[in-house]
């Protein structure tokens, strides 16, 4: 694309908020009852869009009534789905698909059903079932004594049968917990949903006294607009400390692809460890690799940075790559030359709006760019859209750092 083609790329398609979902219907409320539930096989499949998935089986169980030979009488069974990652029971773009009976499993009865689906993308499924006026019992892969879970879902790859597509890629600094997550977390949700990304690289994606990530939190809420779910990496990389508050910090990617494999390298040490996790995912029969970095900090450390940018650079396959992250450093800086430079990959913001410096840092105010979205050539000649992510709400931003966002034409 030329230069001149490319002075004011603006963002392809309105990046508005898409109208959140409202949820499964449940049909009335019903009395509670005792048994047990499952979403028996396979635990992931893959189906092209418009075509019947493989039989997806489920069981249940309940005293004195599934036990006899037959499906038991005034029974309804249902194979839910929605986006992966989160869960029926959350607000969200599920939709429930009557399953019919299948065979006698011993004490249970066994219920299968095979959707299709309009849309390509990552989705989950459970069952449910109920009595004639009992109330819905959700089972997972792994039955229904410990609740449901999103990682019990039945992950069903659905794959677009078009030969080319955008790609959304996204890299941006949560800030940790730091200023206020649950004021700042609905902006970056909303954030995301509007972009529909395809791979997210976080930084600074900080565990609560649970083991929650943020991205998990996030993966999850974006179910509540989005159709097609996500799977994460996540990697802790040290403890980062606030005043009296200390959190365990990471870097992680968020995919709308399964991920076929993950490496985690380790970085040249600095004041703190610093890491970078390397996936693949298979887009449309097409090979990617994608990172999520986050380098060393301080005015002193450029060459540490250059040093560990150029560990990310030797990692690089022979196929397209994408490396995101907070690198801590500027344009021409030895980080961003080394992948750039001897890397050979090309600056996505810097080539999609030459005469946008397209500062990150800090977000209310920038004066830096130190967040990048690194490509190789091929996919920079198939970029289409650039994009800030700087929402606020007052006085409260999405994060302290301003994530960015590029469109390309992928494979």
């Amino acid at each position: 694309m030329p230069d001149a083609a490319r002075q004011d790329l603006a963002w392809p398609w309105d990046a508005g908020l898409p109208q959140a979902c409202d949820g499964l219907p449940d049909g009335g409320v019903g009395n509670a009852w005792q048994g047990w539930a499952n979403v028996q096989h396979p635990p992931d499949l893959s189906v092209t869009v418009a075509v019947p998935t493989a039989p997806i089986y489920g069981q249940v169980w309940r005293a004195g009534e599934t036990e006899p030979a037959g499906a038991a009488a005034g029974w309804q069974a249902e194979l839910v789905v929605g986006p992966y990652g989160s869960t029926p029971l959350d607000v969200g773009c599920w939709r429930a698909h009557p399953a019919v009976f299948n065979v006698q499993a011993g004490n249970n009865d066994e219920y299968v059903a095979a959707p299709q689906f309009v849309s390509p993308g990552l989705f989950g499924a459970f069952y449910r079932y109920r009595p004639a006026l009992g109330a819905w019992l959700y089972g997972d892969l792994n039955g229904s004594g410990d609740g449901v879970q999103p990682n019990g879902a039945v992950k069903i790859t659905v794959m677009d049968g078009r030969p080319s597509a955008p790609l959304v890629v996204v890299t941006l600094n949560l800030r940790c917990r730091l200023d206020d997550w649950p004021a700042r977390r609905p902006l970056v949700v909303e954030a995301l949903a509007g972009l529909q990304p395809d791979l997210v690289g976080f930084q600074e994606d900080c565990l609560d006294a649970s083991g929650t990530a943020q991205s998990q939190e996030l993966v999850a809420l974006l179910g509540q607009y989005n159709v097609r779910g996500y799977v994460r990496h996540h990697v802790v990389t040290h403890t980062a400390t606030a005043g009296a508050e200390s959190y365990q910090e990471g870097i992680s990617v968020m995919s709308a692809w399964p991920l076929d494999a993950v490496a985690v390298l380790e970085l040249p040490l600095g004041v703190f460890p610093r890491k970078a996790i390397a996936a693949d995912v298979t887009v449309r029969g097409q090979a990617l690799r994608f990172y999520s970095t986050h380098l060393e900090f301080g005015g002193n450390n450029e060459a540490l940075r250059g040093q560990q940018a150029a560990v990310i650079a030797a990692s690089l396959p022979a196929y397209p790559a994408v490396v995101t992250g907070d690198f801590n450093d500027v344009p021409g800086s030895p980080a961003v030359t080394a992948l750039a430079g001897a890397g050979g990959l090309v600056d996505g913001w810097a080539h999609a709006r030459p005469n946008d410096p397209g500062l990150t840092f800090p977000a209310s105010a920038p004066t830096r760019r130190i967040d990048f979205l690194l490509l190789s050539p091929a996919l920079a000649s198939g970029l289409n859209g650039a994009k800030a992510l700087d929402a606020r709400r007052g006085a409260t931003w999405l994060s302290d750092h301003r994530g960015q966002a590029l469109v390309l034409a992928f494979p």
